[in-house]
């Protein structure tokens, strides 16, 4: 898989975004979740560790159920990230 920089700075500022909003784990840090496609899943996992490096106060969870439940925790505000591979329907949007 060939990474781009864009495709850093996009996930960078979603990032950013997300612990903007995020809540608060049980020893008082940030609980951020990352929720979505089980093809991604990895992908989330390797941004868990990579963040754990230089955000220790921060607690992420990567949940991989598929796209559908990604975009779900989105609106549900159950997760703060979603991770999909594919575009979001548009029933799945409103």
């Amino acid at each position: 898989m060939k990474t781009t920089f864009p495709s850093l700075l996009t996930v960078a500022g979603a990032t950013a975004l997300a612990l903007s909003s995020c809540g608060r784990d049980d020893d008082g840090g940030e609980k951020v979740t990352i929720a979505g496609s089980d093809t991604m899943l990895q992908v989330g996992l390797a941004w868990q560790d990579a963040y754990k490096s230089v955000a220790s106060n921060v607690a992420l969870s990567v949940e991989g159920e598929g796209s559908s439940t990604g975009f779900k925790a989105l609106i549900d505000k159950t997760a703060e990230i979603a991770h999909s591979s594919r575009q979001i329907k548009e029933s799945e949007a409103e």
